[in-house]
């Protein structure tokens, strides 16, 4: 039986963990995906700093009021978190995020549906390896 003492993990110490890291990353996506700027969540503009960077973890209540404002479910901010690699995720597709962004800005909700699936049936086409492609 192995009785050693494990020492707390500390930010300062140890840097952010890679969970809270990915959490930071994916309100900064979201956040962006919709406009707004880190003074529009309410929370001060140093915390939301704090917790895009990883260096400070989120409360559940303050991730429920993320969900409430991004209009996602929980399982958002963990979604490409791997429970067996706790390694830092890629950065940022920030022109994915322009792109739902612009989409976000049209006010028309059917066009936005349509435009979704002409997306949809365009990979469709491309997947099946259609020689007019190109």
């Amino acid at each position: 039986m192995d009785l050693t003492i494990r020492r707390r993990r500390t930010v300062a110490d140890d840097g952010p963990h890679p969970t809270d890291v990915h959490i930071g990353k994916r309100i900064r996506e979201a956040r962006v995906a919709i406009g707004f700027s880190q003074t529009q969540l309410g929370v001060s503009f140093q915390q939301i700093q704090r917790y895009e960077k990883g260096m400070n973890r989120v409360s559940g209540s303050k991730l429920w009021m993320m969900c409430e404002i991004f209009n996602v479910e929980p399982g958002y901010f963990f979604q490409g978190l791997s429970c067996s690699e706790q390694q830092e995720t890629n950065n940022l597709n920030i022109p994915t995020i322009k792109l739902v962004r612009e989409l976000l800005g049209i006010p028309n909700h059917e066009i936005r549906v349509r435009i979704q699936l002409l997306a949809r049936a365009m990979i469709k086409h491309l997947k099946k390896g259609n020689p007019n492609d190109g």
